[in-house]
């Protein structure tokens, strides 16, 4: 967690002794922004603390900062995985002026700034302090764990080196890192750090409104919890409207491994299973600890094709991976196409359905439940009412 002093105090005095050529107005407006931020500072709080998803509580302190202290300009960026500073999204930014900030005047901020501030931010989980042409520069990173793959920082510019405002921008910095640690924890699964149930469901229903809409380039809405706001957009941009896939991977045997080697083993085996599940899939792909040895996972695919590929790649991944004393292990696994016309009780109970049969017909296969549909080796649930609960 971020320290309420991660920034250190310079030798100049704060906002009373600002840059000189800003001149004695410029020092005063700086003072009475600083005094009016403790007038503000509990409703400030309070939405901060509202806030549920990264991009939210990243948006909102942008926003309080704006607000309660002296900086002319504050964005917020999100990083890619490749951390390249050509790659750096700009999703929101703010100015205290009379005029909005253009978006080539922050491209340009982040472009002359980025190799200072960067790498540090990110891989140290830290707040970097450097000093640009208009003044001083801020950057706060808003972060998970290490499993993490979304990354937000908010870049403050500011004309003055205001302790008063370091000291603020501190509090409230950290208090929006508390929020994501708090929220982290709660929505992964505490062995693996893959998420958990709790918020499988609005992932979910998620992707079945932006299939209802038809977008072209399908992307996740700001409602999905922590990082699991990513764009699974960048898939089928020719499609008329989005395909996601999910599948129902269960570990074969499971229970005659942990009787014989015992839960540690295990564990390590689960765990196993989860790193391979990472690096099969990609980043905007969901992964979930679905219960026991039982894994779940959100895929954008263009095709019913490219979904298969996918997770039978999975399959013969695990099958070839050596697991110690229980030599090899094997996974069965069931496919199903999310579709807009189904809630998601109905959507993983299709998929359960080909898990089912994949395992019930010899274990280490993958099934996909349209095909077994078409195939007549299952039959089609008969729905009795339109209610269903998840």
């Amino acid at each position: 967690m971020l320290k309420p002093d991660f920034f250190k105090a310079k030798h100049t005095k704060a906002v009373d002794n600002a840059d000189a050529t800003s001149g004695k107005n410029g020092s005063n407006n700086a003072v009475d922004a600083t005094k009016n931020a403790h007038q503000n500072i509990f409703p400030a709080l309070i939405q901060i603390t509202g806030q549920k998803t990264l991009f939210d509580i990243a948006t909102n302190l942008a926003k309080q900062i704006i607000q309660l202290t002296s900086a002319t300009l504050v964005c917020v960026v999100e990083v890619p995985n490749s951390h390249q500073t050509s790659d750096i999204k700009i999703t929101a930014s703010y100015d205290n002026t009379q005029r909005t900030p253009s978006l080539s005047e922050v491209r340009q901020l982040i472009r002359q700034s980025a190799k200072d501030w960067l790498q540090p931010c990110i891989e140290h989980k830290r707040p970097i302090e450097i000093t640009v042409k208009s003044g001083f520069l801020w950057t706060l990173p808003i972060l998970l764990d290490k499993a993490s793959t979304t990354k937000y920082i908010v870049l403050v510019s500011s004309k003055y080196d205001s302790l008063m405002d370091k000291q603020l921008i501190s509090g409230v910095t950290q208090i929006a890192q508390n929020i994501m640690d708090t929220t982290f924890e709660s929505e992964r699964d505490s062995l693996t750090a893959l998420l958990n149930r709790k918020s499988l469901s609005n992932a979910l229903n998620s992707i079945i409104n932006n299939t209802i809409q038809a977008i072209t380039t399908p992307t996740l809405d700001t409602s999905l919890p922590s990082e699991e706001r990513r764009s699974l957009s960048s898939q089928d941009t020719q499609a008329s409207e989005p395909h996601y896939w999910l599948g129902l991977i269960d570990i074969d045997y499971f229970k005659e491994i942990n009787d014989k080697f015992g839960h540690l083993f295990g564990d390590d085996v689960i765990l196993t299973v989860a790193t391979l599940l990472q690096k099969n899939f990609r980043e905007e792909d969901l992964i979930y600890r679905y219960g026991g040895e039982e894994f779940l996972v959100i895929a954008a695919c263009k095709n019913k094709t490219s979904a298969l590929a996918i997770f039978e790649r999975l399959r013969l991944t695990i099958a070839e991976q050596s697991f110690g004393k229980a030599n090899n292990i094997t996974i069965s696994i069931g496919i199903v196409q999310i579709s807009s016309t189904e809630v998601p009780t109905t959507i993983i109970g299709h998929a359960d359905q080909a898990l089912y049969y994949a395992k019930a017909h010899g274990r280490n296969q993958l099934h996909c439940y349209e095909d077994l549909i078409y195939q007549g080796k299952i039959n089609q649930p008969i729905i009795e009412s339109d209610i269903e609960f998840f």
